[in-house]
């Protein structure tokens, strides 16, 4: 069972239920650094909080789960990751904002091309991103046109228009919003 479908029946609860939905990864100011201040003073004391270990644990992995994920996308296409194309979708830690803060799509870009992939980027409200080695990547305004091999929805903004993924090689879809279709794979 995917968790898509354990959170859709779960949402069918006539009350008190928040559907929360993975992603590639937590950003911000608060979640991916507040709970590293709590296990500092803990561990002064010599106590241990395993639950929130674990989780933090999590959220330091996702991204390499979003990189091992578009690897395996690639080479199931018989294309290796070097000399791809990978076009990443929204940079920005969370919908409909410029805050790229602790944003896993960072760590996504760098990884990749590390790898030796060409990555660009396309987000409405970030013109500019880091690329992880010194250097800076520029917003695509026509991701449409730049000829990816591997699309990487990140972040989902309100105001992109994301029809023509439909026409795209492959897509992965972090946010697990985008409808099923034979060339989109869900993280």
């Amino acid at each position: 069972m995917e968790v898509m479908d354990v959170i859709d029946a779960a949402s069918t609860k006539p009350y008190g239920f928040m559907a929360f939905t993975p992603g590639p990864g937590v950003g911000g100011h608060c979640i991916p650094c507040d709970p590293h201040y709590l296990l500092w003073q803990l561990r002064k004391a010599r106590l241990t909080a395993p639950v929130i270990e674990q989780a933090m644990a999590g959220i330091a992995g996702r991204p390499h789960q979003v990189v091992e994920k578009a690897r395996r996308i690639l080479s199931d296409r018989n294309h290796g990751v070097s000399g791809a194309r990978v076009m990443v979708l929204g940079v920005a830690y969370k919908p409909d904002v410029e805050d790229l803060r602790e944003s896993p799509a960072l760590e996504i870009i760098a990884a990749l091309i590390a790898d030796g992939a060409e990555v660009a980027f396309s987000d409405p409200w970030c013109q500019t991103a880091p690329d992880g080695h010194g250097g800076t990547l520029q917003s695509e305004q026509s991701p449409a046109d730049w000829g990816a091999d591997l699309v990487i929805l990140h972040t989902r903004h309100s105001q992109m228009e994301l029809d023509w993924l439909a026409g795209a090689p492959a897509v992965l879809d972090t946010t697990y919003r985008l409808p099923k279709a034979g060339n989109v794979t869900r993280l």
